[in-house]
C-alpha cells in the first residue's frame, strides 16, 4: 500500500511526471523550478524529491541527477485522471460519422479503431475480437429438399448464419421433419454455442416423445450425430474480428524506452506472443475503463508497459480495445492547446496568441535553449494548420492523422526549424523590425534567392502500388551556369556589396509622427533585397547563375501510396539565382483504376460471380491478387452478398508495414437461357424449395451492428 502524500510532495511528483512524459529525460529540483512555477525554490524541490523517494515514488538513475517516477507514481497520477469528462455533442457527432462510413466486417472496424488509437497516441493500439464461443442461436430451421437429403440451416443473433446438408431415410415422414424443427427451437434457441456443445445430447435425450410424428425419434438421433459440424464453427467461420488486432508498433518502437536492443527484443516478442496480449485483454472484458501500470500485470512480460483498455460490445458480442505503451505514456497536446485557444477561436485569435508565444520561443530569443526550439516549432506548426481553414477542418475532424503524412497532402511529417522560422517571417517579417530584432535579413536574403518547386505527375498501375516501385522523369528546369560557377559574375570579377542598403537588402526610414517615431522597413531597391550587386555580369546566363537543361531524375514510390498522395524531394527543384538555395521537387501520385478491384484504404473488393451449383454445393475458384492468383474455397450455401476475406492479399499499409486484406464480394450468377435439361432440372428443384427470407441476414447483421454502437 502507497504512503500518504502531502499537498507539496503531490504537486512535485505530478511536475516530476509530466518533465519525464514530455522529455523521457529525468527531471532535476532546477527543471522543475524554472520550467513548472511551483512557487517552490530548487533547494525545497530537491528535499521533496528525495522524500518522494525514500517513500518509493521515485528513483535516481546513476547515470543523470534526475528522478523517474516507479510504477507507483503513475498509479498514483492515474487515478487523478480516471475522472474523464464528458464528450461534448460535437464530438460525440464526429464518432458516430466516422463509424457510419465504414462499410467493412467487424475486424476491419476493430483494425481501424486500433490504427487510429495508434497514430493518435503514437503507441501501440490493441483489440481482441468477439468469439463465437458466446454466440447466441437465434433459430434452426430443417429444410427437406429430397426425399433422402435435409438442410439444416442454423442463424445466430448476430446474422450470421451456417448451414449444412444430412442424408436422411426415404420413408421418414414430412410432419415429423416440421415437428422436429418446433422441437429443437424450443429447446435450443437462446443458449450460445458453447452450451448447445456441451449439452446437446442431453437436452434431446426426451424430446422424440414429445413430437408424436413418425420417425421424429429417428430424426433427432441423426441431428445429435450430425449437428456437430453445425454447432463446431471451424476458423474461418469465426465472426470477423476473433483474433488480436494490432497497429502502429513501429510508433511505439520509436519510443526513447526501446532504444537498446534488449528493451527493442521484449517490445517484439510481446507483438509477436498475441496470446499474452489475449488473455491480459480478456481479462478486462466487462471493467470498464483500467489502467494497468508496469509491475501490476499478471506476466512478467507485460511489465515494461502500460495498458489502458475499455470494452466494446456489437449485438451479442462483447470484445476489449485499448492501448499498449510504456509506463512513460506521452500524451500530445492538441493544436489548440498549444496556441492557448478554445477550438472556436477566430483567425484573428489563433495568429495573435502565436505571435505572442513565438515571440517568447524564438530561437534568437533563448540563446540556443533546445527546449524552447522545439516549443518554437510545435506552435508554428499548431499555427499554420489552424490559420488555412481547410487543413483546420481536416484536424478538427481526423486529428494529426488528417494533417501528417500524404493522406491529405499537407505534409507534415518534416517540419523542422528552417520551416518554423521560415513561417514566423513569412507572416510577422515586416512589422516594428522583427527581421533586425530576429535576423530575418539574412533568412529573407536567402529566402528571396530560393528556387522554385518543381511539380511533376507520377501514374501508377494498382500493380505498382502494392510492390512500390522506381519511376525515372524527365525535366525542363535551369541550373547553375557553368561559365561563372552560378555566381552571375563574369569570370575574374565578383559581386560588390550594395552601397545602398550596405549589403542588409533592406533600407529603413524613420519618420516623426503624432504618436512618436515611426520606423518603416523596405526592400532595398538597388540590389532588389540581395545585398549585393553584379557590375560585370556573366555573358552566358546575364547575371543570373543559371541557364536552361533538361535532366531525369529517379523516383523511389514506396508501395502502398494513393491518389493524390504527393513526394516531396527536397532541394531537387530549381537553383535559386546567382547560387541561391534549390526549391523542392514535389511528385503528384495519379492511380490508374483496375478493374478488377475497388480500392477501400488498404483493403481490396473483387467482385467474384459463381453459378447456383457452385453456391449451393460449394467450390474452389481461383481469384485475382495483386501479386497473383490465389485459390478460394466458396462454402456450401453460399448467399449473394457473402463476402469472404483473403488475409494480406491487399496493398502494403504505408509507414507501418503488413498489409490489407482482399474482400472476395459473392454474386450468384443466373443464367439467361437454360438448356432443356438445364430447365428441367430447376424444375425438379423448384418443387423441393422453400421460400426465401423475407430479409437478408447481411442486413440484419448491420442493422445490429449500427444498433450496438448507436449509429
Amino acid at each position: 500500500m502507497s504512503t500518504p502524500l502531502s499537498e507539496r510532495e503531490r504537486q512535485v511528483l505530478e511536475a516530476v511526471i509530466d518533465a519525464y512524459v514530455q522529455t523521457a529525460e529525468p527531471a532535476a529540483s532546477r527543471t522543475i523550478a524554472k520550467r513548472l512555477g511551483l512557487g517552490l525554490s530548487a533547494a525545497t524541490i530537491r528535499n521533496t524529491m528525495s522524500d518522494l523517494e525514500e517513500k518509493g515514488y521515485l528513483y535516481h538513475p546513476h547515470t543523470s541527477a534526475g528522478r523517474i517516477p516507479t510504477d507507483i507514481a503513475y498509479r498514483v497520477y492515474v487515478d487523478s485522471l480516471m475522472h474523464p469528462s464528458a464528450i461534448t455533442r460535437t464530438q460525440a457527432d464526429q464518432i458516430r460519422e466516422e463509424l457510419a462510413g465504414e462499410r467493412s466486417a467487424v475486424d476491419q472496424l476493430l483494425y481501424r479503431a486500433a490504427q487510429v488509437l495508434g497514430v493518435l497516441t503514437k503507441e501501440l493500439g490493441v483489440a481482441v475480437g468477439p468469439s463465437l464461443e458466446n454466440a447466441v442461436l437465434e433459430r434452426l430451421e430443417l429444410i427437406q429438399v429430397s426425399s433422402e437429403r435435409l438442410l439444416l440451416v442454423m442463424t445466430l443473433k448476430s446474422g450470421v448464419m451456417r448451414t449444412i446438408f444430412v442424408e436422411i431415410p426415404q420413408h421418414l415422414a414430412a410432419d415429423a421433419v416440421a415437428q422436429v424443427a418446433v422441437v429443437l427451437n424450443e429447446r435450443l434457441a437462446g443458449l450460445t454455442l458453447r452450451e448447445i456443445r456441451a449439452t446437446l445430447a442431453d437436452r434431446l435425450r426426451d424430446a422424440a416423445p414429445d413430437t408424436g410424428a413418425g420417425g421424429a425419434g429417428e430424426l433427432i438421433n441423426i441431428f445429435i450425430q450430425e449437428a456437430g459440424d453445425l454447432f463446431d464453427m471451424p476458423a474461418g467461420a469465426e465472426p470477423p474480428g476473433s483474433g488480436v488486432v494490432l497497429s502502429g508498433t513501429q510508433l511505439l518502437a520509436g519510443q526513447p524506452e526501446f532504444a537498446t536492443t534488449e528493451r527493442l527484443h521484449g517490445l517484439l516478442e510481446v507483438t509477436e506472443r498475441r496470446d499474452l496480449l489475449r488473455q491480459a485483454l480478456a481479462e478486462r472484458l466487462g471493467a470498464g475503463l483500467t489502467v494497468t501500470i508496469g509491475g501490476e500485470h499478471q506476466s512478467p512480460q507485460l511489465a515494461p508497459f502500460t495498458l489502458v483498455t475499455a470494452p466494446y460490445r456489437s449485438g451479442p458480442f462483447a470484445g476489449v480495445i485499448g492501448v499498449l505503451g510504456p509506463t512513460r505514456m506521452p500524451s500530445r497536446v492538441s493544436y489548440y492547446d498549444l496556441l492557448g485557444v478554445p477550438r472556436d477561436a477566430s483567425e484573428a485569435e489563433i495568429k495573435k496568441a502565436y505571435r505572442r508565444l513565438a515571440m517568447e520561443y524564438h530561437p534568437d530569443r533563448n540563446d540556443g535553449d533546445k527546449a524552447a526550439e522545439e516549443k518554437f516549432k510545435q506552435i508554428t506548426e499548431a499555427y499554420e494548420v489552424l490559420r488555412d481553414p481547410d487543413k483546420r477542418a481536416a484536424y478538427d475532424r481526423y486529428g494529426e492523422a488528417g494533417v501528417r503524412g500524404g493522406g491529405s497532402g499537407f505534409g507534415f511529417s518534416h517540419f523542422d526549424l528552417s520551416e518554423a522560422l521560415s513561417i514566423f517571417m513569412r507572416d510577422f517579417g515586416n512589422l516594428g523590425g522583427f527581421d533586425a530584432l530576429f535576423g530575418g535579413g539574412e533568412r529573407a536574403q536567402r529566402d528571396q534567392r530560393r528556387g522554385a518547386d518543381l511539380k511533376v505527375t507520377l501514374r501508377l498501375t494498382l500493380d505498382e502500388v502494392a510492390t512500390g516501385t522506381t519511376k525515372s522523369v524527365r525535366i525542363r528546369t535551369l541550373e547553375p551556369c557553368a561559365t561563372c560557377g552560378g555566381s552571375g559574375a563574369k569570370p575574374g570579377t565578383q559581386a560588390r556589396t550594395c552601397g545602398t542598403c550596405g549589403g542588409t537588402g533592406e533600407v529603413r526610414r524613420q519618420a516623426q509622427s503624432l504618436f512618436g517615431q515611426l520606423l518603416t522597413v523596405a526592400s532595398c531597391p538597388t540590389c532588389a533585397g540581395e545585398g549585393t550587386v553584379i557590375p560585370d555580369p556573366c555573358p552566358t546566363c546575364r547575371g543570373d547563375g543559371r541557364v536552361k537543361a533538361e535532366k531525369t531524375l529517379s523516383i523511389d514510390v514506396p508501395a502502398g501510396v494513393a491518389d493524390h498522395h504527393y513526394l516531396t524531394m527536397r532541394g531537387q527543384g530549381v537553383p535559386g539565382p546567382r547560387n541561391g538555395p534549390r526549391g523542392d521537387l514535389v511528385a503528384v501520385l495519379e492511380i490508374a483504376e483496375d478493374p478488377r478491384f475497388e480500392r477501400h484504404g488498404d483493403d481490396l473488393v473483387f467482385d467474384l460471380p459463381v453459378s447456383f451449383s457452385q453456391a449451393a454445393l460449394g467450390a474452389e475458384v481461383e481469384v485475382p491478387t495483386p501479386y497473383g492468383p490465389t485459390t478460394l474455397r466458396i462454402q456450401k450455401g453460399t448467399q449473394t452478398g457473402t463476402i469472404y476475406r483473403v488475409r494480406g492479399k491487399g496493398l502494403p499499409r504505408l509507414g507501418e508495414g503488413g498489409r490489407g486484406d482482399l474482400h472476395v464480394r459473392v454474386h450468384v450468377w443466373t443464367p439467361a437461357k437454360l438448356t432443356p435439361e438445364q430447365e428441367k432440372l430447376f424444375k425438379q428443384l423448384a418443387q423441393h424449395e422453400g421460400s426465401p427470407p423475407s430479409e437478408d441476414a447481411a442486413k440484419v447483421f448491420w442493422k445490429q451492428v449500427k444498433g450496438a454502437l448507436g449509429i
